[in-house]
């Protein structure tokens, strides 16, 4: 087989790369790092080594395989480009871009544009972020690794965390380049306010490189506690369930509030809802309290708690007001109820309100702020109704321009019982007017439903009537009936509805003179 001639044989190869372009070596990328004290980057590369190199081309890296041509270099000569974002078109990197890993690729074109865009051979900064934390008080620092494409880098050998005072670097704590936070005891660093991290890898020719992150300062959290923050009343709402109402300036820091009862001064707090109250409002805020009973007194405390769940501030105790009935007679309802307690200002009023048989509460009298007793009588509601409920509003005095406040106790209802009294014996032609009839006394009877009458041994009607204000006075049929026993029937219904009869027999006599 013959050899072909030196001569014939460059010139295939000269026709090959004419033809098909040469094979463009891409340049290795060293490092990209930012300086933190301006936030200037710097990209550090290793030139091509293909010949006829007519310019370079700087890409910025969205994600692996995608990215956005930046600026382009003459030539071949230079290994490295130091720039701000700021002399970047928006178009091609946001202006806010420095709040997150920065990535970039270097290309490079022969004088026919001929090329390959390095956008899988990229390298990738450092992002810190930053946040001061309470429980205890510390700083913690937080970065994303230093990232490169296909042309990886060999080793992270560690991360440097420095601190930045006066415009200098003073290194912190080195970590382990598997390592991508830190926490410092916010004492320990309490000289400085701002960081940066600094990376050591070896290239991919085993050359040592660095690269910095970008800088992140970090403000110590000043913490105001609320300027108001009161308990303004414990009420009973009309579900008779305990309601609280307080007062919170939601400017403040703080939102984190506990609530804690007792039962008696002695009881030692016990926690009523240990979680955070959320939507806090300037005027007024609500809470149900569906766990406890209305009629018992209890004291509570709002506790304001920081982020370590330590009791910080609290505010003025508060009281629910609970209202305790008596029937001493069968005509009367003796009331009493206790003082609130927590309010800064002085009791203007207690109102006691009344409803009768289910009907609409109306207030019936105002007390002075001393007395926290009242006797209701109930003489002139005894023959109609037997049903009675009542609360007691405590209104506080208002203090300069605020509004009045008050207090609602529970509702407390007592049923009277019917109560009926019939007569043994009559005496028609007697004195006293009381003894000549035959008429049904009652308390707390309904108008409907009462029948009355009366029979002779024989069982002859001698009266009927369906009026509870009726009586019989001994006659029938415009005469004096004779004297003897005589037998009644009786059917009334109570205020509650129920049908009750009594059956009994009545005397009937004579005076003699």
């Amino acid at each position: 087989m013959k050899l072909l001639p030196v001569k014939i044989l460059f010139f295939i190869i000269l026709l090959n790369c004419r033809l098909f372009g040469q094979i463009i070596d891409i340049p290795d990328i060293r490092y990209v790092t930012i300086n933190p004290l301006n936030n200037e980057i710097t990209i550090a590369w290793d030139s091509s080594l293909t010949a006829n190199i007519a310019f370079t081309r700087i890409s910025y890296v969205l994600r692996d395989g995608f990215g956005r041509d930046m600026l382009d270099l003459h030539f071949n000569r230079d290994t490295s480009i130091t720039f701000s974002l700021d002399t970047i078109p928006n178009s091609i990197i946001d202006t806010d871009s420095i709040d997150r890993p920065l990535g970039f690729s270097v290309s490079v074109y022969d004088i026919n544009n001929n090329g390959k865009l390095a956008l899988n051979s990229f390298h990738k900064t450092m992002y810190l972020k930053g946040s001061y934390l309470f429980c205890p008080e510390r700083v913690e620092l937080s970065w994303t690794p230093y990232t490169t494409g296909e042309l990886a880098i060999k080793t992270i050998q560690n991360y440097t965390i420095y601190g930045i005072n006066n415009n200098q670097l003073i290194p912190l704590k080195q970590v382990e380049g598997n390592i991508n936070s830190y926490v410092f005891d916010a004492e320990s660093i309490e000289a400085y306010k701002c960081f940066c991290i600094g990376v050591s890898f070896l290239g991919y020719d085993n050359k040592p490189c660095t690269s910095f992150s970008n800088k992140v300062c970090i403000e110590k959290k000043i913490t105001d506690k609320p300027r108001y923050f009161a308990i303004d009343n414990l009420t009973v709402g009309d579900n008779d369930k305990l309601n609280l109402e307080f007062r919170y300036d939601t400017t403040s820091s703080f939102k984190k509030l506990h609530l804690y009862y007792f039962e008696n001064p002695s009881q030692k707090f016990e926690l009523l809802d240990s979680t955070s109250f959320t939507n806090l409002d300037d005027t007024i805020n609500i809470v149900e309290l569906n766990n406890l009973n209305s009629k018992q007194k209890y004291l509570f405390k709002l506790y304001l708690l920081n982020d370590c769940n330590e009791i910080i501030d609290s505010s003025n105790f508060g009281s629910n007001i609970v209202l305790t009935i008596q029937e001493k007679t069968a005509f009367d309802a003796f009331l009493e109820w206790n003082k609130y307690i927590g309010w800064n200002g002085e009791i203007s009023r207690h109102e006691i309100y009344r409803s009768i048989d289910n009907d609409t509460f109306e207030k019936i009298n105002s007390l002075s702020n001393n007395y926290f007793t009242y006797t209701d009588y109930l003489n002139l509601l005894a023959e109609d109704h037997n049903s009675f409920c009542y609360y007691i509003k405590t209104i506080q005095k208002p203090i300069q321009n605020e509004k009045e406040i008050w207090s609602k106790s529970n509702t407390f209802c007592i049923n009277k019982t019917a109560r009926v009294f019939v007569p043994n014996t009559i005496i028609p032609n007697s004195s006293i007017a009381e003894n000549k009839i035959f008429k049904v006394y009652s308390t707390y009877l309904s108008s409907e439903g009462f029948r009355l009458v009366i029979f002779d041994q024989w069982g002859k009607l001698q009266f009927e009537s369906t009026n509870p204000n009726d009586y019989w006075d001994a006659t029938s049929n415009g005469k004096f009936v004779q004297e003897g026993t005589y037998i009644y029937h009786l059917e009334y219904s109570t205020t509650q509805g129920n049908i009750e009869n009594k059956k009994g027999t009545v005397n009937v006599l004579f005076e003699r003179n």
